[in-house]
């Protein structure tokens, strides 16, 4: 699990330009934030710290990332998705983004799908959303979206043991 420690030192270590390409941030419980509980002269604290949003502006300085991976972290939530997309439509190397085992509601949906570059304008190519859980509406907004976009390869297929109980 990611924790604010290692978010700072990760965020310094991404603001430097030593060709990382490929980030991959699979099944590490990630959160766009955590919460702390500190005790400051016996009264105890509640203090919020970002997790998600250093390490993606960190992720700018540089722009040289072409493939991001934050799939199976259940815990996402929709600011972590706005962050998502806020990084996305400003990462100017950014051509596959793999969002799959993430629970994506209307509104993630609709922050990622806003992030999509218009054709012809240069950017994802590829947008993997396998196992994200997607209601009609999500699946609208993100049709939509796709036609007019660059993006060229899409997934978002449903986990094989959901397909085995639909079509048994």
């Amino acid at each position: 699990q990611l924790n604010s420690g290692i978010a700072s030192v990760l965020s310094d270590v991404f603001t430097i330009e030593w060709g990382l390409r490929k980030l991959v941030f699979k099944e590490c419980d990630l959160d766009e934030q955590v919460s702390v509980s500190v005790v400051l002269r016996a009264r105890a604290v509640l203090i919020v710290v970002q997790i998600l949003k250093p390490i993606l502006h960190s992720l700018l300085i540089p722009n040289t990332l072409t493939f991001l991976s934050v799939s199976s972290n259940r815990r996402l939530k929709g600011p972590a998705f706005r962050l998502i997309g806020a990084y996305m439509s400003k990462a100017r190397s950014l051509q596959f983004l793999d969002l799959s085992q993430n629970a994506l509601d209307k509104k993630a949906t609709e922050y990622i799908a806003g992030a999509l570059p218009e054709a012809p304008t240069p950017g994802l190519v590829s947008l993997r959303l396998d196992d994200c859980q997607l209601k009609p509406q999500a699946l609208d907004v993100l049709g939509e979206s796709l036609l007019v976009s660059c993006s060229r390869a899409h997934s978002v297929r449903p986990s094989a043991r959901r397909q085995e109980i639909v079509t048994s």
